[in-house]
């Protein structure tokens, strides 16, 4: 954050466009953009005095993957509590996993709806948001899915919570069976199995990172 009090996020994208889109949108909730055109000059920028004052990286994916991964693992290296947000145009998971896994905060698909943007960069500073998105499912589910959607109405059908010894399975097992179960009863259609789970995309692609869910068919 900046002496004035302007958020600061560092853009990294080649685009003079898509630079200008960013900053207009940023600029509309009180952020203030930086921009870096590769990964060298995004690293480079960490060490300067605006690099030093930012609250959040924007990642725009026109890199190749691995390229991404890299750049995601070295900023963290460098800055580890600095969110960042990784912008693609292409909604495929295998990405928003590696991303995930990698350390990247959330994951913002293109075209992205100026709220949405604005919300992501505006959640990084608010430990609340963050708090309430990343509760394990297990504690929000029952919201929006009733006992016998979890469980199932017969044993081969749900999720299992007991082992064969009477305890309860661990929690992240649960989880993930949880997180399978919806994938496969909503045909791998994200966007409904997040909003029936109760969180948003960008946690549930975190959750497949963190439970090691790489297959979604």
């Amino acid at each position: 954050m900046t002496p004035t009090g302007m958020r600061m996020v560092m853009l990294i994208d080649d685009e003079p466009a898509q630079q200008r889109l960013v900053s207009a949108l940023a600029a509309r909730a009180g952020w203030r953009t930086i921009f870096a055109a590769d990964s060298e000059t995004a690293i480079a920028h960490l060490g300067t005095r605006d690099g030093m004052m930012l609250d959040a990286v924007l990642i725009d994916h026109s890199m190749s993957n691995d390229e991404a991964v890299a750049l995601i693992r070295e900023i963290k290296a460098r800055r580890q509590m600095l969110p960042i947000l990784m912008l693609t145009p292409v909604s495929d998971v295998g990405i928003a996993v590696e991303a995930m896994r990698a350390g990247a905060t959330d994951f913002l698909v293109k075209p992205i709806a100026p709220d949405r943007l604005i919300a992501a960069l505006d959640a990084t500073l608010d430990e609340r948001v963050a708090s309430g998105e990343l509760r394990p499912l297990t504690e929000k589910i029952s919201a929006t899915l009733g006992f016998e959607d979890i469980v199932g109405s017969s044993p081969d059908s749900g999720v299992t919570l007991f082992l064969s010894d009477g305890h309860m399975r661990p929690l992240d097992d649960i989880e993930a069976d949880i997180i399978r179960l919806a994938i496969g009863h909503y045909r791998g259609r994200m966007t409904e199995v997040a909003r029936r789970l109760g969180i948003g995309r960008s946690t549930l692609y975190r959750k497949l990172a963190e439970l090691g869910i790489s297959e979604v068919a």
